[in-house]
């Protein structure tokens, strides 16, 4: 009795290990967006440091929703003006940041 398990056994094992029909997941297709390449000369028309920046719209939250948004528009707010002290007051004490970035926040999304 306990052989013709162990055989049995064996058998499933070697049909299933022997199976050539695989199940394949078809990948998504995904076309490669050409990168963007902005103007020379509509850069020099309209620099970026011209434009002030859209801020979320604080009315629309309450609560902790709230506060995330004032966080959200006051680092756009400090990294727009280049306020390095300002900056670094809204990150935690344990935080891997020690300076201000290098780049500024235009505009924000509001998806509400």
């Amino acid at each position: 009795m306990v052989k013709c398990l162990i055989f049995l056994g064996m058998v499933i094992l070697l049909v299933g290990c022997g199976s050539t029909s695989y199940k394949t997941i078809p990948q998504p297709k995904v076309q490669a967006e050409e990168p963007f390449v902005q103007d020379p000369l509509e850069s020099e028309s309209k620099p970026l440091t011209s434009l002030s920046p859209q801020y979320l719209d604080e009315s629309k939250y309450t609560g902790d929703e709230l506060q995330i948004v004032r966080l959200i528009n006051q680092r756009a707010e400090y990294l727009w003006e280049g306020n390095e002290e300002e900056y670094l007051t809204l990150l935690t004490e344990d935080s891997p940041v020690s300076q201000i970035p290098d780049y500024q926040i235009q505009e924000t999304c509001d998806r509400r």
